[in-house]
């Protein structure tokens, strides 16, 4: 052991050179951390919790939703698959369309993370073809709502059509997700990760809202979408009011970060 480690290792500190890339490199990266305090600089992000857990939400602020049924998972392996604990999972039913509308019938399900950036986010790509399904195709959309304060909000989402074969027939239908991060929305992993990565925000957290329609089958993206704008002009602002962190922190606001 002392020939093969040990002593190699003294040799090494004995050279002159070594000594002054290593003095050089602990030098640099106190430098590093020194002017990135000083810029207000955010390598490492810190964690924020939400206001109230998901399943605190107001049922009755959905309206005319109505929740009809409510999951949980209770497969651990499932729950490390995806990631968090903070989740809700919600069959939602809108009395207010027609009992044919294939959009009467919605599954809501919101995940949350928080603290580490480089997180790879859970997405409905990977879970549906892992279930057999097939992604036949995206699209990339666009929903307006209000926020709290009635300014209007643009929302992308990412729009999937996916193809199953269940007793020997096809059946297609939509699923559409967006991501709610550090105060904005994105509906890619690329922007999430470049919305997570501002160097100049201390903290960081991401929550997927993902809707699917059961009883969906042909259903065409502008119906897709339209049902799904009408749900989050009302979710959003629960979420954002009573759910997700206030963003921005209110110890930056106060510091002036």
């Amino acid at each position: 052991m002392d020939e093969y480690v040990i002593q190699p290792l003294k040799r090494l500190f004995r050279e002159r050179a070594f000594l002054v890339c290593l003095l050089f490199l602990a030098v640099s990266a106190a430098g590093v951390q020194v002017g990135a305090k000083r810029l207000g600089l955010h390598f490492v992000k810190l964690p924020l919790a939400l206001q109230n857990p998901f399943d605190k939400l107001d049922e009755a602020k959905l309206a005319p939703y109505q929740v009809i049924r409510k999951l949980r998972i209770e497969n651990e392996d499932i729950i490390a698959e995806l990631g968090t604990e903070d989740y809700l999972q919600w069959f939602l039913e809108d009395p207010s369309v027609a009992k044919t509308d294939p959009a009467r019938i919605m599954m809501l399900f919101i995940t949350y993370y928080t603290g580490d950036p480089g997180q790879v986010p859970h997405v409905p790509e990977v879970c549906y073809t892992g279930a057999g399904s097939q992604i036949t195709d995206r699209e990339n959309q666009k929903i307006q709502i209000l926020d709290n304060e009635g300014e209007p909000v643009t929302i992308p989402v990412l729009v999937l059509s996916e193809s199953r074969r269940i007793q020997g027939l096809d059946r297609s239908s939509k699923i559409l997700y967006f991501f709610g991060a550090n105060g904005g929305y994105v509906s890619s992993r690329n922007g999430l990760r470049l919305r997570l990565n501002n160097w100049y925000d201390k903290y960081a957290y991401f929550s997927k809202v993902e809707v699917s329609f059961p009883n969906g089958d042909g259903m065409n993206t502008e119906a897709a979408v339209k049902a799904v704008e009408k749900l989050m002009r009302k979710l959003v602002p629960i979420l954002t009011a009573e759910h997700w962190p206030i963003w921005p922190p209110v110890e930056e606001v106060e510091s002036g970060e």
